[in-house]
């Protein structure tokens, strides 16, 4: 069996989300190796709560490390697309917590950013960062994964209650991917 060593960053809410998952895979052995936050009492208090090996205050310690197959970025959304560049530069595999990314501001931008700045001047930005990071995914030999979670969307909510209330089963389903 494959062994998959993990260092995940941030300790946050996600981080426990995924720390959940992790023992949940089947097929492959995971070992949660480090896991990284700016706060270490928090990350002391996650790797205790979920058999994590150490922690680390920068994340650019599990990127040296060459027993980190895999990086787990469970950081506010505004660090997550230099932090997948890094990881990918680095030779990681890459699991990013959702938003990907998102317009968070430049210098001069006048406030609040979601109303004074233009939507197209957001879309413009986001696109642009987005064509990064797919530039850099498909230049590196890595697996990147993004952990968006559609179970709790209106419209499969939405769907499930109406085949729970009918007490019906699904009985195809196709991926149109």
């Amino acid at each position: 069996m494959d062994t998959v060593t993990v260092g995940l960053v941030g300790a946050g809410y996600a981080s426990q989300l995924h720390c959940s998952g992790y023992r949940k895979v089947h097929g492959a052995s995971v070992r949660l190796k480090t896991i990284c936050d700016v706060d270490a009492q928090r990350a002391e208090k996650m790797a205790s709560s979920h058999g994590i090996e150490g922690i680390c205050r920068d994340y650019r310690e599990l990127l040296a490390d060459k027993e980190v197959d895999l990086i787990d970025i469970c950081t506010p959304p505004d660090l997550h697309a230099h932090m997948i560049k890094d990881a990918l530069s680095a030779g990681k595999h890459v699991i990013c917590e959702k938003p990907l990314t998102g317009y968070f501001g430049v210098e001069g931008d006048p406030l609040p950013i979601g109303k004074a700045v233009s939507k197209r001047k957001m879309y413009e930005k986001v696109s642009e960062e987005v064509g990064k990071l797919l530039i850099a995914v498909k230049a590196s030999d890595r697996q990147f994964m993004y952990a968006e979670n559609y179970v709790y969307a209106p419209t499969v909510r939405k769907a499930a209650e109406i085949i729970e209330s009918k007490k019906s089963r699904i009985l195809f389903m196709k991926d149109q991917l």
